[in-house]
């Protein structure tokens, strides 16, 4: 059983991890190539199973029936690759090994790292309470829906400005490199969060 989970992890690693890692530095420049063998290799081995076992994928009235939740894997996946994505180039954009090009533009354009915010908020709204209709569930009227959308949402950016602030104050703190083209001198990306966060509450809740 614990080879198994090695090897397990050794597989995400080699498949996942691995490749995100070298298209993002060394081997920029064919980051293309290496989507496509990517590609190639998963498609290989859903083939592969599904000829292992012919109840690889259950009918389609099956997946028809479930939940909306449980309907939808392809979200999960997505909000996975983009947080793996944005720790990633995160951690890379300090280094000399990682692009410029793929560093956030200075002036105007788009590139890799612009889109990160854009796609990290995306992936995190397509399952919010609000979107699901589950915030304020239970609620017996409206004043008192409001004031359970009203908790949830301070309990919500509440973590997001103590980290904003945190950061300010390391960063501050340590003399750690800044770039005010990026956010300005105090803003970053925790306080974005929160600004869309309280923005949604303000144009879709009241």
């Amino acid at each position: 059983r614990e080879s198994s989970a090695a090897f397990a992890v050794f597989l995400e690693v080699a498949l996942v991890e691995l490749p995100i890692l070298l298209s993002f530095t060394v081997l920029a420049d064919y980051a293309l190539q290496i989507l496509a063998t990517q590609a190639l290799l998963y498609l290989s081995t859903l083939v592969l199973s599904f000829f292992a076992s012919r109840n690889f994928l259950p009918p389609l009235s099956t997946l028809l029936s479930l939940p909306y939740p449980q309907r939808l894997p392809l979200v999960a996946v997505v909000r996975t690759f983009t947080n793996l994505l944005s720790c990633v180039a995160i951690l890379a954009v300090d280094f000399a090994v990682f692009p410029r090009r793929l560093a956030k533009t200075e002036t105007y354009g788009t590139a890799l790292m612009d889109t990160g915010v854009g796609l990290f908020l995306l992936s995190h709204a397509v399952v919010a309470p609000e979107v699901r209709g589950t915030l304020g569930r239970g609620a017996k009227g409206s004043m008192e829906k409001y004031v359970r959308l009203l908790l949830a949402t301070l309990r919500g950016v509440f973590p997001l400005l103590v980290l904003g602030c945190l950061r300010v104050m390391a960063v501050k703190a340590t003399g750690y490199q800044e770039h005010v083209t990026e956010y300005g001198v105090h803003w970053n990306f925790f306080f974005t969060i929160t600004a869309v966060r309280v923005c949604v509450f303000r144009f879709c809740v009241c």
